[in-house]
Protein backbone atom coordinates (compact mmCIF):
# COMPACT_ATOMS: atom_id res chain seq x y z
CA UNK A 1 0.00 0.00 0.00
CA UNK A 2 1.18 3.80 -0.05
CA UNK A 3 1.61 6.02 2.55
CA UNK A 4 0.24 9.05 0.20
CA UNK A 5 -3.44 7.57 0.77
CA UNK A 6 -2.71 8.30 4.48
CA UNK A 7 -3.11 11.81 6.38
CA UNK A 8 0.03 13.12 8.04
CA UNK A 9 -0.37 12.05 11.62
CA UNK A 10 -1.14 8.73 10.64
CA UNK A 11 2.63 8.30 8.46
CA UNK A 12 4.33 9.15 11.46
CA UNK A 13 3.19 6.09 13.31
CA UNK A 14 3.00 4.00 10.32
CA UNK A 15 6.71 4.76 9.39
CA UNK A 16 8.54 2.93 12.05
CA UNK A 17 5.89 -0.42 11.85
CA UNK A 18 6.98 -0.51 8.22
CA UNK A 19 10.35 -0.18 8.46
CA UNK A 20 10.33 -2.82 11.40
CA UNK A 21 8.22 -5.22 8.86
CA UNK A 22 10.54 -4.80 6.05
CA UNK A 23 13.38 -5.70 8.33
CA UNK A 24 12.10 -9.14 9.24
CA UNK A 25 10.83 -10.07 5.79
CA UNK A 26 14.27 -9.86 4.72
CA UNK A 27 16.05 -11.59 7.80
CA UNK A 28 12.78 -14.45 6.74
CA UNK A 29 14.16 -14.60 3.41
CA UNK A 30 17.40 -14.95 4.10
CA UNK A 31 16.72 -17.63 6.57
CA UNK A 32 14.87 -19.82 3.99
CA UNK A 33 17.46 -19.31 1.42
CA UNK A 34 20.41 -20.29 3.88
CA UNK A 35 17.99 -23.15 4.46
CA UNK A 36 17.31 -24.54 1.06
CA UNK A 37 20.86 -23.98 -0.17
CA UNK A 38 22.35 -26.19 2.48
CA UNK A 39 19.87 -29.30 1.69
CA UNK A 40 20.42 -29.04 -1.81
CA UNK A 41 24.42 -29.31 -0.76
CA UNK A 42 23.37 -32.19 1.01
CA UNK A 43 21.54 -33.69 -1.00
CA UNK A 44 24.27 -33.79 -4.13
CA UNK A 45 26.97 -34.48 -1.86
CA UNK A 46 28.23 -38.85 -2.11
CA UNK A 47 26.97 -40.61 0.66
CA UNK A 48 28.97 -42.68 3.00
CA UNK A 49 27.66 -46.33 4.01
CA UNK A 50 26.54 -46.01 7.52
CA UNK A 51 26.95 -49.59 8.35
CA UNK A 52 30.16 -50.35 6.56
CA UNK A 53 32.73 -50.01 9.44
CA UNK A 54 30.23 -51.80 11.53
CA UNK A 55 30.41 -55.05 9.12
CA UNK A 56 33.81 -55.64 9.14
CA UNK A 57 33.90 -55.50 12.57
CA UNK A 58 31.58 -58.06 13.27
CA UNK A 59 33.04 -60.52 10.68
CA UNK A 60 36.34 -59.79 12.83
CA UNK A 61 34.47 -60.41 16.00
CA UNK A 62 32.74 -63.69 14.13
CA UNK A 63 36.50 -65.40 12.95
CA UNK A 64 38.22 -64.64 16.57
CA UNK A 65 35.05 -66.67 18.49
CA UNK A 66 35.03 -69.12 15.86
CA UNK A 67 39.38 -69.54 16.20
CA UNK A 68 39.06 -69.65 19.59
CA UNK A 69 36.61 -72.01 19.68
CA UNK A 70 38.64 -74.80 17.06
CA UNK A 71 41.98 -73.93 19.05
CA UNK A 72 40.04 -75.13 22.54
CA UNK A 73 38.84 -77.45 20.70
CA UNK A 74 41.42 -78.87 19.37
CA UNK A 75 43.17 -78.96 23.08
CA UNK A 76 39.93 -81.13 24.27
CA UNK A 77 40.45 -83.57 21.52
CA UNK A 78 44.28 -83.89 22.13
CA UNK A 79 43.60 -84.80 25.49
CA UNK A 80 40.75 -87.03 24.80
CA UNK A 81 42.72 -88.94 22.11
CA UNK A 82 45.91 -89.48 24.47
CA UNK A 83 43.77 -90.65 27.01
CA UNK A 84 41.90 -93.02 24.81
CA UNK A 85 45.42 -94.92 24.42
CA UNK A 86 45.27 -95.80 27.78
CA UNK A 87 41.80 -96.28 28.66
CA UNK A 88 40.65 -97.81 25.30
CA UNK A 89 40.28 -101.36 26.40
CA UNK A 90 38.23 -100.32 29.39
CA UNK A 91 35.87 -97.96 27.73
CA UNK A 92 34.71 -99.94 25.39
CA UNK A 93 31.45 -101.02 26.97
CA UNK A 94 30.73 -97.28 28.11
CA UNK A 95 30.68 -96.03 23.99
CA UNK A 96 26.44 -97.51 24.12
CA UNK A 97 25.76 -95.87 27.61
CA UNK A 98 26.28 -92.50 26.57
CA UNK A 99 22.95 -91.53 28.37
CA UNK A 100 23.35 -93.60 31.63
CA UNK A 101 24.53 -91.05 33.99
CA UNK A 102 25.52 -94.41 36.42
CA UNK A 103 27.95 -95.76 33.81
CA UNK A 104 31.54 -93.87 34.22
CA UNK A 105 34.20 -93.71 31.49
CA UNK A 106 38.28 -93.69 32.39
CA UNK A 107 38.89 -91.42 29.88
CA UNK A 108 40.20 -87.72 31.06
CA UNK A 109 36.77 -86.10 29.26
CA UNK A 110 34.34 -88.84 30.37
CA UNK A 111 32.04 -90.34 27.92
CA UNK A 112 32.06 -87.85 25.01
CA UNK A 113 35.86 -87.99 24.81
CA UNK A 114 35.75 -91.46 24.78
CA UNK A 115 33.15 -92.09 22.57
CA UNK A 116 35.06 -88.99 19.88
CA UNK A 117 38.12 -91.02 20.20
CA UNK A 118 36.93 -93.93 19.15
CA UNK A 119 35.42 -92.62 16.73
CA UNK A 120 38.38 -90.78 15.03
CA UNK A 121 41.16 -93.27 16.36
CA UNK A 122 39.30 -96.81 16.28
CA UNK A 123 37.17 -96.54 13.38
CA UNK A 124 38.71 -93.95 11.16
CA UNK A 125 42.56 -93.48 11.33
CA UNK A 126 44.52 -94.84 14.06
CA UNK A 127 47.18 -92.88 15.50
CA UNK A 128 46.98 -90.68 12.66
CA UNK A 129 44.04 -88.90 13.41
CA UNK A 130 45.96 -86.12 15.27
CA UNK A 131 46.32 -84.52 12.27
CA UNK A 132 43.08 -83.57 12.78
CA UNK A 133 44.01 -82.45 15.75
CA UNK A 134 46.99 -80.58 13.94
CA UNK A 135 44.54 -79.11 11.25
CA UNK A 136 41.71 -77.81 13.41
CA UNK A 137 44.69 -76.01 15.67
CA UNK A 138 46.04 -74.45 12.04
CA UNK A 139 42.93 -73.56 11.21
CA UNK A 140 41.88 -71.35 14.46
CA UNK A 141 44.99 -69.93 14.75
CA UNK A 142 44.61 -68.33 11.51
CA UNK A 143 41.35 -66.82 11.99
CA UNK A 144 42.03 -65.77 15.76
CA UNK A 145 45.15 -64.19 14.63
CA UNK A 146 43.86 -63.11 11.11
CA UNK A 147 46.75 -64.27 9.36
CA UNK A 148 48.12 -66.43 6.16
CA UNK A 149 44.36 -67.55 4.92
CA UNK A 150 45.64 -68.13 1.73
CA UNK A 151 47.46 -70.93 2.92
CA UNK A 152 44.42 -72.48 4.93
CA UNK A 153 43.54 -74.69 1.32
CA UNK A 154 47.27 -76.08 1.20
CA UNK A 155 47.37 -77.01 4.55
CA UNK A 156 43.63 -79.30 4.83
CA UNK A 157 45.12 -81.00 1.62
CA UNK A 158 48.48 -82.07 2.79
CA UNK A 159 47.11 -82.53 5.92
CA UNK A 160 44.61 -85.09 4.94
CA UNK A 161 47.01 -86.42 2.48
CA UNK A 162 48.82 -87.66 6.03
CA UNK A 163 46.31 -88.51 7.62
CA UNK A 164 46.02 -91.02 5.13
CA UNK A 165 48.94 -92.38 4.54
CA UNK A 166 50.14 -92.74 7.87
CA UNK A 167 46.91 -94.87 8.09
CA UNK A 168 47.77 -97.34 5.15
CA UNK A 169 51.07 -97.23 6.75
CA UNK A 170 49.77 -98.62 10.63
CA UNK A 171 47.71 -100.57 8.75
CA UNK A 172 50.50 -102.20 6.65
CA UNK A 173 52.14 -103.19 9.97
CA UNK A 174 48.66 -103.72 11.89
CA UNK A 175 49.67 -107.61 12.98
CA UNK A 176 51.74 -105.55 15.14
CA UNK A 177 50.41 -102.46 16.31
CA UNK A 178 46.58 -103.14 15.57
CA UNK A 179 45.25 -100.08 17.46
CA UNK A 180 47.28 -97.25 15.69
CA UNK A 181 45.71 -98.23 11.83
CA UNK A 182 42.17 -97.91 12.89
CA UNK A 183 39.89 -99.86 10.92
CA UNK A 184 39.78 -97.57 7.56
CA UNK A 185 43.74 -97.78 7.43
CA UNK A 186 43.25 -101.49 8.06
CA UNK A 187 40.33 -101.87 5.48
CA UNK A 188 42.37 -99.83 2.99
CA UNK A 189 45.48 -101.36 3.45
CA UNK A 190 43.51 -104.55 3.50
CA UNK A 191 42.09 -104.02 -0.26
CA UNK A 192 45.46 -102.98 -1.48
CA UNK A 193 47.25 -106.14 -0.45
CA UNK A 194 44.60 -108.07 -1.94
CA UNK A 195 45.55 -106.70 -5.28
CA UNK A 196 49.09 -105.81 -5.23
CA UNK A 197 50.24 -108.16 -2.22
CA UNK A 198 52.42 -106.92 0.72
CA UNK A 199 55.74 -106.15 -1.27
CA UNK A 200 53.39 -104.02 -4.38
CA UNK A 201 51.76 -101.82 -0.74
CA UNK A 202 55.22 -101.36 0.67
CA UNK A 203 56.46 -100.03 -2.85
CA UNK A 204 53.50 -97.81 -2.94
CA UNK A 205 54.07 -96.60 0.34
CA UNK A 206 57.38 -95.62 -0.52
CA UNK A 207 56.15 -93.89 -3.39
CA UNK A 208 53.63 -92.13 -1.78
CA UNK A 209 56.17 -90.43 1.14
CA UNK A 210 58.37 -89.21 -2.04
CA UNK A 211 55.25 -87.44 -3.35
CA UNK A 212 55.00 -85.36 -0.02
CA UNK A 213 59.22 -85.54 0.44
CA UNK A 214 59.48 -83.71 -3.66
CA UNK A 215 55.98 -81.49 -3.50
CA UNK A 216 55.88 -80.58 0.00
CA UNK A 217 59.12 -80.55 1.42
CA UNK A 218 60.98 -79.29 -1.34
CA UNK A 219 63.72 -81.88 -1.19
CA UNK A 220 65.56 -83.12 -4.42
CA UNK A 221 68.25 -85.50 -4.88
CA UNK A 222 70.61 -82.88 -5.86
CA UNK A 223 73.27 -82.13 -3.44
Amino acid sequence: FELNNFPSWEIIFLRPFLKFQTIITSIICKFVGKVLFMTAKKSNSPRVPIFSVSKEENKRTREILFGGFLILGSILFFIAFTSYFYSWEQDQSTLNALGDRTVQSSNILSKLGALISHFFIFKLFGLAAYFIVYLLSITGFIFFFNTRKDKLLGQWTWGLYYTLWFAVLFGYYSNIFPVLSGVMGFEITDFITDYIGSIGTGVLLIFGSLIFIVLHWKVTPEL
